[in-house]
């Protein structure tokens, strides 16, 4: 009894809750008509809201995507959600009388009252005074932050800014919002604090249904309510006694400007309606109207300009053009320019009143509000609504509707507002942010007028960039639409808008801080967290940080500004003592660092105002001088007084030591004096000319893969690479081969070096460099680094150099002496050091100059196409080549002769180097004073820049088209190429310092530019990405030239014209609209007899077959399934071959294809997938037709034979497949590979590089394959290995040309007669089986060896298994090997790229992703990816449910295997009722099927994890006939597993640490027609470490 009663007592208030719960679910859905159409549709209920809380209008927006109206149940009633333009309208209106909050009469009551305060003259003229002086305030407040170096917290000061506005407009009171202190005892503080919290308390009412039961209990969030209503009202009963007070002591105060204190007088006349509880809740309505609307628009109007800069430009060039049009000058503070401001100002304003009102659009003040309904009505959409039921039209939402603004909803454009440049206003009923009808906001007019004074304030004096681009800027979930303030436990920002200023004008007395407008990307950009003592640079083209948040930074800002000034007027003191005249001043070295990644073009910037100026450093003067005379004058005239000098000299020798670069006096003319006679000597000359010839073979053989997988390539990576092999060979005798990547360490001292050389220039503006090396900190550190990579390689080249010399000695063997190293040496035992600098020197003169200027040119032709083809014509007219039948032949046949022809080609080389010249800038030091030809002095240790970049842009050097590119400028009347002076063309310097490589670099670069224009045609890979440049000492493009090649087409043969045809589809002549052709014309050529009469036959034959087919039909009463058109169409669409079916798979759910030799069914209908595949498997299979298509590449594998021979592959394979000793060593295998593929990644995200992640995934699974089915290190990822790069090319060609086979009719033919793509397919298909019986004979010698021996293999790889049970026969073993590497290489490799693809596309899940794995693997950050994937364990992989139904997802909708097929061995019927005969190819299509509605629902093309997950997020799979990536029925994927296996550990991996994001985000990606699904061109990608460690 008293166990009964324990327990009776412990499921008493389990029983009280189920009764609880139940009352709640029977009043929440008990009469809401949930199934009525009459009624809006139901979505769910209040509660859903609760669940999506953090992100409500984000969810809101989803629904009503698919819903433009719909319900929410609560208790005891409905509450609808429409963003519908009419119901809007209906209820804002139309009905207004209906639909309410309060009282008519009181409302009425207000409205009058208000309205009348908000259209006096008095009132406006008031405010506007207000906001003026807040916003002069704001901006001072601004700037001071700006000079400390903070990152501003820009809400929270606007917040306060127009809290401050509103509470003097208000009321009459300075609250001085800014001087408050965060201490929450302050009165103002705690004010400010309880109002934003009791906002955001009273919004969760609308979704906490239990807030009346908290309220009763004070509990949760309405104690925290009560608590903060009673600060506020404590706050607002104190302004009003204060008020009071103060109209009681001056009765006779006239000035009534703010609105509490016209109130109050008026509450005089009717003292009764109007106590201090109805002026108290008027003053609580007029501040959550005017604080928080105005700050939050202007936070997310800032947010969106910083989002988007050149809109920002926009905006503040229509600001200075407005406030500075009257007086013709821009004025230089903030009283000028607020004096300006007049409302005829701001009606000028039309481009920012759009972008606010664009902002207004996306992100309005208030999301969402709502309406009750005083009886039952009728909606405009027909649906019922009942009295007491809640509409709520969501303004978040509509304004991200397409129907409402089209295609383009969801971006920021305000150009959508402006008709012929003047504002034009849309329907409040669909621009809904101000409300509509008669309560439209009596505010609008002076919440415009505050945010374009501010914004006009801001944007005269400062540039805006957010503080974190990485970060997204998310809302915090209130009454209005406030910018998330996220703080962790340490008080450390995870959300806010935080922003750094990018520019700022200023003035004073002594000298001027102004610089030219520039973009925001290119300027001081301020570090948010962990900020450092001293400045770090990046060697990328991003912004150099400074932070003078720590007194040390500051104190010596400080000083160093006073050694300016100091500088300055000692200057000054001197001209007038001395009565010199020195040039004009255009800045400091100051403004050289704040426009440090666009610095050359500040400097022509500078020049077109002064051909000489100065700008001012501590320690001296620096001139810059873009007058030909001065530079002739220094360069020459008086050579001996300007050189490198100490200050070079000191900045450059960490790098290139006492090279010819660095040097002056006699070590200048001893080293002169030696290159001037190597440079001379005939065997150089005619050595480089051999190895410019065979690296550019080499380089065009690279180009040509690229154009034949029409991939885009970076080919200034390129040229970099090349150049360098070719500077190692002619200079040093050693073959670097950067180009194919073989030479690990070569690879590292090309990067080194490159980032050695962004180090060193940073010098030249970085103040502190000494302080910083000194404590090995920064950007010094990092440049000691780079040099000790250097200087370990180049050391080890002079060592082996000097054995290799040693050694010949000894042996008496001849060593050509043709490279300059090998001659130095035969000098005599030159001293290393010595040799280590003359190596850098020649490094930094041979490699970056010509590949820059390579790439440029190749850059200027792209977009001047017409001189790329001149150029091209003319090379083919010097050579006398018809056409280029082999690169290497070409290359080796170019002879000087040939090049001295080349005049155009000189030309235009010339004016890319004239435009874009390899060494921008080149300083000097002058010895002594001076006076330059100008007429100005220079004194003794000052710095005499000059300028070939600035130059090549003036006007009065070049004429009015200085900056066109003009080739035609270099040539005479005879097209003959004329030099111009070389004080006026700079670019090889002039006088006794003249380049002496000036011949060996135009050789070069005609020789690479002839041999690449004669093969290929080069056009921009993105014609709208803008091109610049990187600073650094030689002038590189920043990010890589990214270019796609077109090969240009010769010695075309009649066979090949049919083969062309078929492949290619080359049309000229005739239109034929086939069958089932679709919507536009197919064209083909008939110029040829042979194709016509073929092409005629092939047509005879298909109809002769059709005809034939409906006379068996009418006469055996047989039902066929619809013909969809003909075997031709997919020739035709082959390209788009998937895309094709798809269009027809959504007609016909199975349709046929009619060929000359048999039916062609295809289906995408599971009953009939099933049908074939498990019901009747017996008599669908491969078939002679199959086996016949497939068997020349794969044999007798187990993807291409039927019957005992698949029974007995498979049973074999389904016992190795299933052991754990295979599945442990893969997982180990897929571990260490993806360790190295994420190295390589991490390796392009520290430099900011694009890499194609489908090569590198390809790479790593075909590494992955080879080591756990063969036990081979095949390394293809690091191309090592050269064989195995060529197996794996030949291998991806064989498959798309044996996929090719299937809609070539005459495939046997051009196989019988081995030529076109039959030709190549025999080709490849040698390369794979050479490499793969080379596999097999090591591995049996290995085994017999082990035998002989006695040693133990592991018996780990599938191979050594096989060859274990029995001698098995190589060929058959080929076939294996061939059918597991297309079932797991490609396979895996297209699956994981369109994983990343679609992961790229849809960020949201990238991090959905990526934080799965992170609670899976509970790990903090990846330190050490190596140890991250070992530690990668099955439990956490079985955890990581989002991820499979993510790649799941992926397969379903870019499956692997796109379509699949069978023949039928009998007649039969089925399961739809349509008949298939025998020999009938029947293929079912999972690329199609991903994408038809009937199967995954209206949202089939969506990309949507979620429909893979249960509602507990746990993983449910689908029936494999529906979902057949892996097939399904007996011949299920044997390796599904492992490859779920793999992807998951990849994917983990990578996610883990990376972040990933498309290179070019308007580039089209699609598919490559073959057996696997591939991407056309690849995947590239950026990639950012997701934790910088």
């Amino acid at each position: 009894m008293g166990i009964l009663t324990i327990i009776f007592f412990i499921s008493l208030p389990f029983f009280f809750v189920f009764i609880i719960l139940s009352v709640f679910v029977i009043k929440i859905l008990s009469g809401k008509s949930i199934n009525d159409p009459k009624y809006a549709p139901v979505k769910g209920t209040i509660f859903d809201q609760i669940f999506y809380f953090d992100y409500l209008y984000d969810y809101q927006t989803q629904v009503a995507k698919k819903l433009r109206t719909y319900r929410l149940l609560d208790l005891g009633r409905s509450e609808l959600y429409t963003t519908d333009t009419r119901i809007v309208e209906h209820i804002l209106k139309t009905n207004f009388e209906h639909y309410g909050k309060v009282d008519g009469d009181k409302w009425r009551q207000q409205r009058k009252l208000a309205s009348y305060e908000f259209s006096a003259k008095v009132l406006r003229d008031f405010s506007c005074s207000v906001f003026k002086r807040n916003a002069s305030k704001l901006v001072t407040a601004v700037s001071e932050l700006s000079m400390s170096g903070q990152v501003i917290e820009f809400q929270d000061m606007l917040m306060k800014y127009t809290m401050e506005s509103i509470i003097k407009v208000g009321f009459g009171v300075d609250l001085n919002c800014m001087s408050l202190s965060s201490n929450e005892d302050d009165e103002g503080s705690s004010f400010l604090k309880a109002f934003d919290d009791a906002t955001q308390s009273l919004y969760f009412r609308y979704i906490d249904p239990l807030w009346k039961l908290k309220r009763v209990l004070n509990l949760g969030s309405e104690a925290s309510l009560k608590r903060n209503i009673k600060v506020i009202d404590n706050f607002i009963y104190d302004v009003l006694r204060t008020k009071k007070k103060q109209l009681a002591l001056n009765p006779d105060l006239n000035v009534k400007d703010d609105i509490l204190s016209r109130f109050l007088a008026e509450k005089e006349k009717n003292p009764e309606t109007m106590s201090d509880k109805y002026l108290r809740d008027i003053i609580f309505s007029f501040m959550i109207a005017g604080k928080d609307t105005t700050a939050n628009t202007l936070c997310w109007f800032f947010y969106m300009l910083c989002k988007n800069p050149l809109i920002q430009e926009k905006v503040a060039q229509e600001v200075i053009d407005c406030t500075c049009s009257g007086s013709g000058e821009n004025h230089a503070n903030t009283d000028d320019i607020l004096a300006t401001i007049t409302d005829e100002t701001l009606q000028k304003m039309q481009y920012l009143h759009a972008a606010l009102t664009e902002t207004l659009r996306l992100y309005p003040v208030t999301p969402m509000n709502g309406r009750c309904a005083m009886e039952d009505d009728i909606l405009p959409d027909g649906h019922i609504i009942k009295k007491g039921e809640e509409i709520n039209y969501l303004a978040y939402a509509m304004g991200r509707m397409r129907y409402i603004w089209g295609e383009d909803a969801e971006i920021f454009r305000p150009e959508r507002w402006l008709k012929n440049g003047v504002f034009q206003p849309e329907s409040p009923f669909k621009f809904i942010s101000f409300h509509a009808g008669p309560r439209i906001c009596l505010g609008k007019e002076f919440a415009y007028r505050q945010m374009k004074i501010f914004t006009v304030a801001l944007l005269h004096f400062f540039r805006f960039k957010l503080a974190d681009e990485s970060k997204d800027t998310i809302y915090k979930v209130t009454f209005t639409l406030h910018m998330k303030d996220c703080r962790d436990g340490k008080g450390e920002e995870l959300w806010n808008l935080n922003i750094v200023l990018v520019e700022f004008h200023f003035k004073s007395s002594s000298f001027s801080l102004i610089s030219p407008p520039m973009s925001a990307s290119n300027i001081l950009s301020l570090k948010k967290h962990k900020r450092e003592h001293l400045w770090e640079v990046l060697p990328s083209s991003c912004s150099i940080p400074m932070d003078f948040s720590y007194s040390f930074t500051f104190t010596a800002l400080v000083l160093l500004l006073s050694l300016i000034s100091l500088a300055f007027f000692t200057a000054k003191l001197k001209q007038k003592q001395t009565k010199n005249k020195y040039h004009p001043v255009a800045g400091t070295i100051i403004n050289l660092l704040l426009n440090f990644n666009r610095l050359h073009h500040y400097m022509a910037y500078l020049a077109a105002k002064y051909r000489t100026y100065r700008l001012l450093s501590p320690y001296r003067s620096e001139i810059h001088t873009s007058e030909p005379a001065n530079v002739e004058y220094i360069l020459k005239t008086n050579f001996d007084n300007y050189g490198k000098g100490e200050y070079n000299h000191s900045l450059l020798r960490d790098f290139f030591g006492e090279g010819i670069f660095t040097v002056d006096g006699d070590k200048w003319r001893q080293q002169r004096k030696a290159s001037s006679y190597e440079f001379s000597t005939k065997v150089l000359r005619d050595f480089s000319s051999v190895v410019f010839r065979k690296n550019v073979a080499r380089l065009a053989n690279i180009v040509s893969e690229a154009a034949n997988s029409n991939e885009t390539m970076d080919m200034q990576d390129l040229f970099m690479k090349s150049t360098l092999d070719s500077i190692f060979k002619v200079a040093f005798g050693v073959e670097l081969d950067s180009m194919c990547g073989s030479n690990v360490e070569g690879k590292e001292f090309a990067t080194a070096f490159d980032n050695a050389s962004v180090l060193v220039v940073y010098r030249y503006v970085d103040l502190f460099w000494k302080i910083k090396r000194y404590l090995n900190i920064g950007s010094e550190a990092a440049l000691k680094r780079n040099i000790k990579v250097v200087d370990n390689f180049v050391y080890k080249l002079i060592h082996n150099k000097i054995e290799q010399l040693r050694d010949s000695k000894d042996d008496s063997a001849v060593i050509k002496k043709e490279d300059i190293l090998t001659r130095y040496l035969q000098v005599n035992d030159t001293d290393p050091k010595y040799l280590r600098d003359t190596i850098i020197n020649f490094t930094g003169a041979g490699k970056d100059t010509t590949a820059s200027t390579l790439s440029w040119f190749i850059y200027m032709l792209c977009k001047h196409p017409d001189v790329q083809e001149k150029v091209a014509v003319e090379v083919k007219e010097a050579t006398k080549s018809m056409e280029v039948k082999d690169v290497d032949e070409f290359a080796a046949s170019l002879r000087e002769e040939a090049l001295e022809k080349m005049h155009y080609l000189h030309a235009a080389i010339t004016e890319t180097i004239r435009l874009y010249p390899a060494v921008p800038m080149d300083g000097k030091i002058c010895f002594s004073d001076d006076t330059l030809p100008d007429g100005f002095s220079v004194r003794k240790d000052d710095l005499i820049v000059y300028q070939p970049y600035a130059m090549g842009r003036m006007k009065f050097i070049w004429g009015d088209d200085a900056e066109e590119f003009r080739p035609e400028r270099w040539l005479d009347k005879n097209g003959m190429f004329r030099s111009e002076s070389p004080f006026k063309f700079t670019a090889f310097q002039a006088g006794p310092r003249v380049c002496l490589g000036k011949d060996f670099a135009y050789r070069q670069m005609k020789i690479f530019s002839a041999v690449l224009l004669r093969c290929f045609v080069f056009k921009l890979s993105d014609e709208n990405r803008e091109v610049t440049y990187r600073t650094m000492i030689n002038l590189h493009i920043d990010g890589g030239l990214h270019l796609t090649m077109v090969q240009k087409q010769t010695n075309i043969l009649a066979l090949h014209n049919i083969n062309k045809c078929l492949q290619e589809f080359d049309i000229r002549r005739l239109n034929l609209v086939l069958l089932g052709a679709g919507k536009e014309s197919v064209s083909m050529d008939f110029s040829n007899s042979f194709t016509f009469t073929a092409l005629l036959l092939l047509i005879s034959l298909i109809s002769f077959k059709f005809l034939s087919a409906k006379l068996r039909q009418k006469q055996r009463k047989i039902k066929y399934h619809p013909v969809a058109g003909t075997f031709v169409n997919q020739l035709l669409n082959f390209k788009r071959l998937h895309h094709y079916m798809t269009d027809l798979a959504a007609k016909y759910r199975t349709y046929r294809l009619l060929s000359p030799f048999r039916n062609e069914i295809y289906t995408s209908d599971p009953a009939n997938v099933e049908y074939i595949l498990k019901t009747n498997f017996q008599n669908y299979g491969k078939g002679e037709y199959n086996h016949s298509l497939l068997r020349d590449l794969l044999g007798e594998g187990i993807f291409t034979v039927d019957g005992d021979k698949w029974r007995q592959q498979r049973k074999v394979s389904s016992y190795e497949f299933s052991t754990k000793v295979l599945r442990d060593f893969s997982s180990v295998v897929f571990r260490k590979n993806v360790a190295r593929l994420a190295n390589i990644v991490s390796e392009a995200a520290n430099s900011n590089e694009t890499m194609d992640m489908q090569d590198l995934f390809m790479k790593s699974t075909l590494d992955s394959i080879f080591k756990v089915a063969f036990g081979v290190e095949l390394d293809s990822m690091c191309g090592s290995n050269e064989e195995g790069k060529e197996f794996a090319a030949a291998f991806d060609d064989s498959s798309a040309l044996t996929l090719y086979r299937y809609v070539d009719p005459f495939w046997k033919i051009k196989r019988y007669l081995n030529i076109g793509s039959e030709a190549a397919l025999k080709r490849n298909i040698k390369v794979v089986d050479n490499f793969v019986y080379k596999l097999i004979h090591n591995k049996i010698e290995q085994l017999r060896d082990s035998k002989d021996n006695s040693a133990v293999i592991k018996k780990e790889d599938i191979l050594t298994r096989f060859l274990e049970v029995t001698d098995t026969d190589p060929k058959y073993l080929r076939d294996i090997i061939l059918n597991f590497i297309i079932a797991g290489k490609d396979t895996t490799a297209a699956s994981l790229s369109w994983f990343i693809y679609m992961l790229c596309k849809h960020p949201d899940v990238q991090e959905k992703v990526a934080a799965e794995v992170k609670e899976a693997t509970k790990s903090m950050e990846v330190k050490d990816v190596a140890e991250f994937a070992a530690g990668l364990s099955e439990e956490a992989l079985g955890k990581m449910h989002y991820i499979h139904a993510a790649i799941t997802e992926t397969l379903r909708l870019y499956p692997a295997v796109p379509v699949d097929a069978k023949v039928c061995l009998a007649d039969d019927t089925l399961p739809d009722g349509f008949t298939a005969r025998k020999g009938d190819m029947i293929a079912y299509q999972p690329y199609a099927m991903g994408r038809m509605r009937f199967i995954w629902g209206d949202n089939a093309e969506e990309f949507r994890p979620e429909r893979w997950l249960d509602k507990n997020g746990m993983f449910q799979a689908e029936n494999p006939f529906k979902f057949t990536a892996f097939q399904a029925g007996p011949r299920i994927c044997l390796g599904k597993e492992f490859a779920y296996r793999q992807m998951k550990i990849f994917s983990a991996v990578l996610l883990s640490c990376f972040v990933f994001k498309l290179s070019d985000e308007n580039r089209t990606v699609t598919y490559r027609t073959m057996i696997n699904l591939h991407i056309e061109g690849g995947l590239h990608v950026r990639a950012f470490h997701r934790y910088q460690t």
